[in-house]
């Protein structure tokens, strides 16, 4: 499997700068909060000092006169799903990694455009400039990362001394709480790592510690996940000022649903999960998850069931931004063979209502329950009696 890896350095920070040209003068610091607890996401290049996970606090002993931006989720992912689509034009199979990271199967790419070299520039044209993105090429997912992060053809042993002089542990694929661990360790380049047996590793970090020791002895089973888009499509909505009010949010949850509804992407079909997320003004995301029977793709159902749901949810404070998903797309035809099943049911009601009223020899005044209002919390507006028509 050959495999190249895209890197788009700073990606928060670039996708900051072009949403605010502005701030090309200025170094960047992207926090995310949780509670009182803010922490650096993401920083410019030239702010070497810093590192992802410290607290904003300890950040700034270290750095004067820099522009503080809270993380904004929705925004990057909806950028970076962008860049994803580019790519596509020019290759199919393609692995999000996260915000700036994506990997992609090239097996056969070179019949088409020639060597690395011209794959590397095909795959450069399909993205904006002001990314400036890093490739690198691999047989593995691990190794093509390292050739895009560290920038040089790793086309030699993977226990050659030139991969281990320039390798940190900052390049490992986990979490940085891990790293932050293996510092304390005093395991500071892949190296370091590597001289640790298996046994201890895995007795420290469990599954993450034998991903670790096989990466770095040259062992990444880890096979390329493709993005399917055509699974699940998601609009994005931003407020013009922080909404408080569970009103205000479904007005935008409605309009969501219905731009979904008319993508051209959904190609007819239906959905079966919605998930509604959010951001509020102070930066902590949710989520609310809403499943169907069936896929359905009619505009009514959708929203009397959203609404039903998010009415009963208590707002997280002041949300900025929204983002509504529809997940598991499916064809929706089938969903009509129960009309022929709900045809016949009816006819067999309306018969027995027809022998009762021959046995009591007087009409008999027979009422089934309707769903009006389904949004709304009270019992005697979401339902009413109509009388059966025979």
């Amino acid at each position: 499997m050959k495999v190249a890896c895209i890197i788009i350095p700073d990606f928060f920070c670039r996708a900051e700068l072009r949403r605010s040209p502005l701030l090309k003068d200025y170094s960047i610091i992207v926090v995310t909060t949780y509670g009182s607890k803010r922490t650096v996401e993401a920083f410019s290049s030239d702010l070497t000092s810093l590192r992802v996970g410290m607290s904003l606090q300890e950040a700034l002993t270290e750095v004067k006169e820099v522009q503080i931006l809270e993380s904004d989720k929705f925004y990057y992912n909806s950028l970076f799903q962008d860049i994803l689509n580019s790519l596509e034009n020019v290759v199919h199979t393609i692995e999000d990694a996260g915000p700036g990271i994506a990997y992609l199967g090239v097996d056969g790419l070179a019949d088409i455009y020639g060597d690395d070299n011209s794959i590397c520039r095909i795959l450069k044209s399909a993205i904006s400039e002001e990314w400036n993105p890093k490739i690198g090429f691999g047989n593995s997912k691990f190794l093509s990362y390292m050739d895009a992060n560290i920038g040089f053809p790793m086309k030699t042993s993977f226990a050659s001394e030139e991969f281990w002089k320039y390798s940190s542990i900052d390049v490992l694929p986990i979490k940085q709480s891990t790293i932050d661990q293996l510092y304390e360790f005093n395991l500071n380049t892949l190296k370091d790592v590597a001289r640790v047996p298996l046994g201890p590793m895995q007795a420290q970090f469990g599954k993450e510690g034998k991903l670790i020791w096989e990466l770095v002895n040259g062992i990444d089973r880890r096979p390329l996940i493709p993005r399917n888009i055509n699974d699940e499509i998601t609009e994005f909505l931003e407020f013009s000022e922080p909404i408080i009010l569970v009103h205000n949010m479904l007005m935008g949850v409605e309009l969501l649903v219905e731009k979904l509804l008319m993508r051209s992407d959904r190609k007819g079909r239906g959905t079966s999960t919605i998930i509604i997320s959010g951001q509020s003004e102070c930066g902590s995301v949710w989520e609310r998850r809403f499943t169907f029977k069936t896929p359905t793709c009619d505009r009514n159902r959708i929203i009397a069931r959203l609404k039903v749901g998010l009415q009963k949810m208590h707002m997280p404070g002041s949300i900025s931004e929204i983002a509504v998903t529809f997940k598991d797309l499916t064809s929706v035809v089938g969903n009509q063979i129960s009309l022929f099943r709900d045809l016949r049911n009816t006819e067999r009601l309306s018969e027995a209502v027809k022998q009762l009223e021959v046995l009591l020899a007087k009409p008999v005044p027979i009422f089934h329950i309707r769903e009006v209002e389904p949004w709304s919390r009270i019992p005697e507006r979401r339902y009413a009696l109509v009388r059966l028509s025979t």
